[in-house]
């Protein structure tokens, strides 16, 4: 190969990258341990991948779904419909509405999670929106506080 008229080689060779990684299995909940980081997803060097799993941690989960629902329920009824139409709600749920679209085409279950993840992290944005939108001492902000109060004890017991 000849580069601005002086003579350069070329060489080809083959390389071997050797990485020091180490696999982590674990079979949810029955060793103590669950999974927080997708099975697959590449970590950082001391990135946690797995976290001690709470005796009570399915129930207040199940609970932040209920709250989540009647947030939902009370949003859409007629007294409170005038949330929808905040800049800040509208451009939520077109992100949601995105997600979904990308969602539905998608057949790879990690990546169906990670919109799935996304989608709910948006719902909960949409309430703590709605809930401080709403007066003191109305359901909405009331249900927003119960939900913040128990993700906040999820959060504590980790």
């Amino acid at each position: 190969m000849i580069e601005n008229g002086s003579l350069s080689y070329e060489e080809e060779t083959e390389g071997y990258i050797i990485r020091d990684e180490e696999i982590l299995n674990g079979n949810g909940s029955t060793n103590g341990l669950t999974q927080i980081v997708t099975e697959g997803t590449r970590v950082a060097a001391n990135e946690p991948v797995f976290r001690y799993y709470s005796s009570n941690e399915d129930e207040i989960t199940k609970k932040i779904e209920e709250i989540d629902k009647q947030i939902d329920e009370a949003l859409s009824q007629e007294e409170n419909k005038q949330y929808s139409s905040f800049p800040d709600i509208i451009e939520i749920e077109s992100e949601i509405k995105l997600e979904l679209e990308k969602m539905l085409k998608e057949n790879n279950i990690q990546n169906v999670r990670e919109y799935k993840k996304r989608i709910d992290n948006y719902i909960v944005k949409k309430s703590e929106i709605a809930g401080n939108l709403s007066p003191e001492g109305s359901y909405i902000r009331s249900l927003v506080e119960q939900r913040t109060a128990l993700s906040n004890e999820l959060i504590r017991k980790f």
